[in-house]
């Protein structure tokens, strides 16, 4: 399922500023369902961007509890913060 962003003029698309964004963050914080019961977790990972498709690694423990989210319900989240600063709030 694929999401609209509700402020179009902060959407990045451009696959070279996509990939200076990811270059430049250091953690990723995937979201997944664990029944009733969000479950977030922050990550290391890497990433390829190839063919305008994106695709994100990163390490699982032995138990697999990540994965096993994943094969009971495949719908994810995730947030990628990047160091700077916050945008002062625009009017309008």
């Amino acid at each position: 399922m694929k999401m609209d962003m509700r402020r179009k003029d902060r959407q990045v698309q451009d696959p070279k500023k996509i990939e200076e964004l990811l270059n430049r963050a250091d953690v990723l914080h995937l979201a997944l369902a664990d029944e009733e019961i969000p479950y977030i977790v922050a990550l290391s990972y890497g990433y390829a961007l190839e063919n305008g498709k994106l695709t994100f690694y990163f390490h699982t423990a032995k138990s697999r509890h990540k994965i096993d989210l994943i094969h009971t319900n495949p719908n994810a989240a995730i947030q990628i913060d990047c160091p700077g600063r916050f945008l002062p709030a625009q009017n309008g």
